[in-house]
């Protein structure tokens, strides 16, 4: 996508190339969305999960810092030897977390707004770069979730949002 958005709203397998341009964008907007050996997200525009499900099947990464990941909604998830490895900018407003999620050295991840983020049952966020919360809301974990700062990442929290585990 280059000016212009590309939603994905019916679901399917995918392993190919997901790239986007400023200001064009990638959408997922519903459906369940498999993400495959190839699979991948590359250039300077936005990723944009707003609903449905996406699910790396194996790890799929992405390969530009420049690119910027909005989770403002619906499912991501990975199956258990699969991964999702953002780089860059990732903003999370709403939306679930499931299975492994990495974000990676010299990325960032933003939570902010009044929505509840919520990590699924057995989900593992491993910030490895600069993880920020503005803003109310709450963060949400569902049994066995787990987040890592890693060596040298940070989390600064600049809010009094509430955390909490059920």
């Amino acid at each position: 996508a280059t000016s212009a958005a590309l939603a994905m709203t019916a679901g399917g397998t995918s392993s190919g190339t997901f790239a986007a341009t400023t200001p064009g964008l990638v959408q997922f907007t519903g459906g369940t969305h498999s993400l495959v050996t190839t699979a991948k997200f590359e250039g300077t525009g936005k990723t944009q999960f707003i609903g449905g499900t996406t699910n790396a099947v194996n790890t799929i990464n992405a390969t530009s810092s420049a690119t910027t990941f909005d989770i403002a909604g619906g499912v991501i998830t990975s199956e258990p030897t699969g991964s999702f490895n953002p780089v860059g900018n990732v903003n999370w407003t709403s939306g679930v977390i499931g299975g492994n999620f990495n974000v990676k050295a010299g990325s960032s991840i933003h939570l902010s707004s009044g929505n509840t983020k919520l990590m699924g049952t057995g989900a593992i966020v491993s910030n490895h770069g600069t993880a920020t919360w503005t803003g109310p809301g709450t963060l949400q974990g569902y049994q066995s979730s787990t987040w890592n700062n890693k060596a040298g990442s940070t989390f600064i929290m600049t809010t009094d949002g509430d955390v909490f585990s059920q």
